[in-house]
């Protein structure tokens, strides 16, 4: 499981392209705002690899979800 101070990943699915050029994680967030609020969103990553390392990475939110925040 990916975790950090910010955000935990839960319902991780990963999957790789047959070419191994990328790598892509579909997973639900689940956070509490500082407002004390649930922040859930869904999120999908997509690692670009070149050469064997990660050459990028892209991030893909629900952004109506941080609105309904009211931050």
């Amino acid at each position: 499981m990916i975790r950090s101070p910010q955000i935990r990943f839960v319902n991780q699915q990963w999957s790789v392209s047959d070419d191994a050029r990328y790598v892509h994680l579909h997973a639900d967030g689940d956070m509490v705002a500082k407002t004390g609020a649930p922040y859930r969103n869904k999120y999908v990553y997509r690692l670009t690899f070149r050469d064997g390392r990660i050459a990028a990475i892209d991030e893909y939110a629900n952004p109506v979800a941080w609105v309904n925040l009211g931050l």
